[in-house]
């Protein structure tokens, strides 16, 4: 039998695909392999398989050729005459096998690619995509690397790339190869701010950042230090927002760290974006005032713990000062101070309405309590006593301003002494008792 042409292709990374035209008078087939570029011995001694028919055949070695290896093959036609020689030869390379994808790594605009080599290769080939599907082939790569890692920059923040990877093998074939999509690391939101807020709610607000589709993660701790970054988040928001309200415990001063995330698993997070705020101010829960002098009043309060920047003091007289001290402000104290002393023309009475109010940049004030309250009145003059009857003293005195005076308060002693300052002790008559128009008589006893 004559000898027909022959031909090879590489199948796979562990076989080779072997086909010829048939021979003229051939009735059956005899193929040898050799490893290498020399080709098996003419006459096909020791063939690998023999085959009546059929032109073409697929050859696996029984447990798969070596990958990315070169093989040499000779066909002989046989019929009743015997075996054509010396036959006809051709080389063939099986593929190398494509590489282990082991870890991408990405920043903002790197993408780095680091693989296990894959057996029989050469050389590789990378080609990249934007968006969620890789290139069909590595045909037109983008490197041609001979080492099992690539870094790929100048990439867009948050975006999605898709990879394909694949290896040659020292014949030039090249590997259907295997691919990977993964997501850049996000920006840092920006334009981190406070929009409203109450004494346990910050609605905050920020700027989208572009390619992010995985959301937000925030961070919060009380005080004026921004956490490091948003591991174990307090709140997650999704991809797209642009704003959201967390609820604190308690009034007071807090850090916030915002993170933008990525579709990856597990997830990356950007740097944080930070933001200081304080709650909306807590009113104090009470206030109390006293005339410690002819022109003083001495406020004090009891403050909502210390969640506040201190306070703003208003005044009139009359009707309560403008909600939220807006008006009427006659003083203001410092944090975590909660006296305040005002001196006044004359003695009263007098309105005060106390705020408290926060650090942020713009100062927020709380609506405030409110009290009224008096100076310290001035001595009475031209006091004297006159025995009325024999069980009774009548007593007479003068006050320049009895306007002012809502009533007078006397104290007694017996034993030849003056009754203490300020007619705290020995009081014998209540200020509701005697009114500036109409002072009594007061009992006394039997001489």
């Amino acid at each position: 039998a004559n000898d027909g042409s022959l031909g090879a292709v590489a199948r796979s990374a562990t076989s080779n695909t072997l086909h010829w035209t048939a021979s003229v008078g051939a009735t059956t087939y005899r193929i040898s392999r050799s490893s290498g570029a020399t080709p098996p011995a003419a006459g096909c001694p020791s063939p690998i398989y023999t085959t009546a028919g059929n032109s073409q055949f697929d050859d696996d070695g029984g447990a798969g050729l070596a990958s990315g290896s070169q093989y040499s093959y000779r066909i002989c036609a046989v019929n009743g005459n015997g075996e054509s020689s010396p036959g006809v030869t051709v080389s063939a390379w099986t593929l190398s096998a494509d590489v282990t994808i082991g870890t991408v790594s990405t920043t903002t605009s790197n993408a780095g690619i680091n693989c296990s080599a894959g057996a029989g290769s050469a050389a590789y080939r990378i080609v990249r995509a934007a968006g969620a599907s890789a290139a069909v082939n590595c045909s037109t790569p983008d490197f041609s690397p001979s080492a099992t890692t690539q870094t790929y920059t100048g990439l867009t923040s948050g975006s999605q790339q898709s990879f394909r990877i694949c290896s040659v093998n020292g014949n030039g074939d090249v590997s259907p190869g295997v691919s990977l999509s993964t997501w850049m690391k996000p920006a840092a939101p920006g334009s981190l701010g406070m929009t409203s807020n109450t004494t346990t709610t910050f609605a905050l607000s920020w700027a989208v950042v572009s390619g992010v589709n995985n959301g937000y993660h925030l961070k919060f701790q009380s005080g004026a230090t921004p956490p490091a970054n948003c591991d174990s988040p307090d709140q997650t928001f999704a991809g797209g927002a642009t704003s959201g309200v967390v609820t604190v415990p308690s009034p007071g001063r807090y850090s916030f760290a915002l993170c933008a995330i990525n579709g990856n698993t597990p997830e990356d997070v950007s740097i944080p974006t930070t933001l200081t705020r304080w709650t909306a101010p807590p009113n104090p829960s009470a206030l109390s005032g006293s005339g410690t002098g002819l022109n003083e009043i001495t406020l004090n309060l009891t403050a909502v713990s210390s969640h506040n920047n201190g306070y703003i003091v208003s005044r009139a007289t009359g009707s309560a000062p403008a909600s939220e001290c807006g008006a009427d402000v006659v003083g203001s104290t410092a944090a975590g101070v909660t006296t305040f002393v005002d001196t006044l023309p004359d003695s009263g009475p007098y309105v005060y309405r106390v705020c408290a109010v926060n650090g942020n940049p713009t100062q927020q004030v709380s609506s405030g309590v409110t009290g009224t309250f008096w100076t310290r009145p001035p001595e009475v003059s031209a006091l004297a006593g006159t025995g009325a009857t024999l069980t009774s003293t009548s007593l007479n005195w003068s006050h320049p301003n009895t306007s002012q005076i809502s009533g007078y308060r006397i104290s007694r002693r017996e034993d030849g002494t003056f009754p203490t300052a300020g007619c705290n002790s020995d009081v014998v008559l209540a200020p509701s008792a005697v009114t500036p128009s109409s002072p009594a008589p007061l009992p006394r006893r039997r001489s």
